[in-house]
């Protein structure tokens, strides 16, 4: 009965929602064909340049990243040349010399750079197998490694360089299905991996769940985490080094983003949900962990959510599909 309740449940959501029929084989796109469909968030950490505190986000079918400015809600366009842009996240050096964007296109199979002020792009990686989400391992203000989830393999990469200075895939972990959230817990040696499915392998009601990964060994570790999460979708760590684990976690079709602490014990519970937000798929927390922001995966909306009272505004629109222009 549980798996025929799946299945009916997979058939209801793929009418709903337009997904392609290869769901049913495990190469599942999560993507509604919505050309307003747009995905993931980061921010700028440090205040170098200007660039302190703004968000940049990627626009999956349009190929756009954007920067924000939620203080003023300007919205500017850094390039449009992206294929199927779905994950990213911001690097920037200790000396300010350097302020780029990596991300991952889903589609592609490749990894991208783009400077942050003139836009230009650059190839890090190809060949990939759906390339969802990526972390960066940062060492004095240098990239270590990459760490990327492949959607369809169910699995983490590391990047990492070698005498040439090229970046080459080694495979971390696998048997995640449908790996798409990552992040790197302080330290860089442990991370969390989001996967749509749980281990039914059939999508059904909050079949999401988190898994802890070991990035050293590839060892699933005891998972901090919950099952029953609505497809977790990008995770933004709130404790420092040395505390225990505490994070934000957007849960895709839950329209909410839950907050997961962790206690000494390594016993975990949901804290706080911050709800009513339309399909998040990309969340991203201010330094000093005051604010909280989400992006709405259709309508375009950036919100704003004071993490201790819970208040919430909008900070930013992106531009729709028909607004958008090629620089």
């Amino acid at each position: 009965m549980p798996a025929i309740r799946s299945a009916v449940c997979l058939l209801v959501l793929g009418l709903f929602f337009q997904w392609p029929f290869d769901a049913l084989s495990g190469t599942a796109a999560l993507l509604r064909e919505d050309p307003r469909f747009m995905v993931g968030m980061a921010i700028a950490p440090a205040p170098i340049d200007g660039l302190h505190n703004q968000l940049f986000c990627v626009h999956y079918f349009k190929g756009c990243l954007y920067r924000v400015d939620p203080a003023t809600q300007a919205c500017t366009l850094v390039t449009s040349r992206l294929t199927t842009p779905h994950g990213i996240a911001i690097h920037q050096s200790g000396n300010g010399s350097l302020h780029e964007a990596y991300i991952t296109e889903l589609k592609s199979g490749r990894v991208v750079k783009v400077d942050l002020l003139t836009g230009q792009e650059s190839l890090v990686a190809e060949g990939l197998l759906q390339p969802a989400r990526l972390a960066l391992l940062e060492k004095n203000g240098a990239i270590e490694a990459i760490f990327v989830t492949q959607l369809h393999e169910g699995s983490v990469v590391r990047l990492g360089l070698d005498g040439q200075q090229h970046w080459q895939p080694a495979l971390v972990a696998a048997g995640i299905p449908l790996a798409d959230g990552i992040e790197l817990e302080p330290g860089g040696t442990t991370a969390l991996v989001g996967s749509f499915w749980g281990p039914g392998l059939l999508p059904g009601a909050m079949t999401g769940t988190i898994t802890r990964i070991d990035l050293e060994s590839g060892a699933i570790l005891d998972t901090p985490a919950e099952n029953g999460l609505w497809f977790p979708a990008q995770f933004t760590l709130q404790n420092d080094p040395g505390k225990p684990l505490d994070f934000y976690v957007s849960e895709m079709l839950g329209h909410r983003v839950t907050r997961i602490a962790c206690a000494a014990d390594g016993s975990c519970k949901r804290s706080a949900s911050f709800r009513g937000i339309m399909f998040p798929t990309g969340i991203s927390l201010t330094p000093d962990k005051s604010r909280l922001f989400a992006l709405e995966a259709f309508s375009g909306k950036i919100l704003g959510i004071d993490t201790a009272t819970g208040a919430t505004e909008i900070v930013a629109r992106l531009p729709r599909h028909e607004e958008s222009e090629r620089p």
